[in-house]
């Protein structure tokens, strides 16, 4: 039995539904990925100690 997201979504198949929202997700958590590092770069920064 594929499981009830595939079907509530509207793919064949719980493989579909995998296909399509990794191809769909993939770019969005790179994305944000990449902007909770230049947080994070900013921040240690901002609080690194002088030498």
């Amino acid at each position: 039995m594929d499981h009830p997201h595939a079907y509530l979504v509207g793919h064949a198949s719980q493989a579909a539904a995998e296909a399509v929202h990794r191809k769909l997700l993939r770019p969005v958590i790179t994305e944000g990925a990449g902007a909770v590092d230049d947080i994070v770069a900013r921040r240690c920064e901002a609080t690194a100690p002088e030498a």
